[in-house]
Order: C-alpha cells, then structure tokens, then sequence
C-alpha cells in the first residue's frame, strides 16, 4: 500500500483571506449573505444574488 503524505500547509500570511460585505438575515425578503476571499491572484466575490439592494447600504 503507498504511504500517504498529510496535505502541506500555508504559512499563516499565505492563507486565503476572507470577509463578509453583506450579513443575511431570514425574513423578510430572505437575504442571503455575500463573501470577499482574497487568495494569491485570486479575488472571488460569492454573491448568491439574494441582496435586498445591488446599491450601497
């Protein structure tokens, strides 16, 4: 059987960064909450599409 090696680890300056824009809440309108996750080159924006607003709060 090969042996397994354990998965590498990031220092903790090169971990992904990541923060909340936009809390959810349930009701009314159930708003969905809406994430910013910096990794490297990478920007990402997770936005279900469920903001009460697209304009600023």
């Amino acid at each position: 059987m090969p042996s397994r090696r354990p998965p590498a680890r990031r220092p903790a300056d090169r971990l992904p960064k990541v923060r909340i824009l936009f809390e959810g809440y349930a009701n009314p309108g159930v708003a969905s909450t809406v994430g910013y996750v910096r990794d490297g080159r990478a920007r990402i924006v997770i936005d279900p599409g469920m903001v009460p607003s697209r304009g600023p709060s």
